[in-house]
């Protein structure tokens, strides 16, 4: 079982027309995304995603990128819970998401995802299987005792022991 995710605040203004400003309090970088409020998105949809029928969904999308959509209650405006939670499907792991907006502007944004399968690792060499995907494989290096640098699977990450 392996999983990975993040954690982000800080705020989020309107930028145009369908257009929203998130800037990060870690990173103080700026984001540019269109999004759509929709309040009766399909049904199938929403159960996809791990919400429940009724509720309503937000999209957000970025050049670049794949459309992303959350379900949740919009408090107004655009200020909610919104949230995916859907089990691993093929080559797609568990995602599990969420982002708070207060009404002031005041983002919360956190995922994780998950995956489980096998892992194997030996000679410089690593590959990962899970049920219904294709296997991924690549290359690491270890640096001492406490870093290895895995590449593949479409990056590299450098992994820190901790503790």
């Amino acid at each position: 079982n392996f999983s990975w995710g993040g954690d982000d605040s800080g705020t989020v203004t309107a930028a145009g027309g369908n257009g929203l400003r998130f800037v990060s309090d870690l990173t103080h970088r700026e984001t540019l995304f269109g999004y759509a409020l929709l309040r009766d998105p399909p049904a199938a949809a929403v159960l996809a995603l791990g919400g429940n029928a009724g509720q309503s969904a937000i999209t957000l999308t970025t050049p670049g990128t794949s459309l992303s959509m959350l379900v949740g209650t919009p408090g107004g405006g655009i200020a909610g819970h919104w949230f995916t939670n859907t089990p691993a499907a093929g080559p797609l792991d568990a995602t599990a998401t969420a982002l708070d907006i207060a009404p002031d502007g005041h983002y919360h944004y956190r995922f994780r995802f998950s995956e489980a399968g096998t892992f194997q690792a030996a000679d410089g060499k690593w590959i990962r299987s899970r049920p219904g995907a294709p296997p991924v494989n690549g290359n690491y290096t270890f640096y001492g005792n406490d870093r290895v640098k895995a590449a593949g699977g479409g990056g590299t990450t450098m992994w820190v022991r901790s503790g």
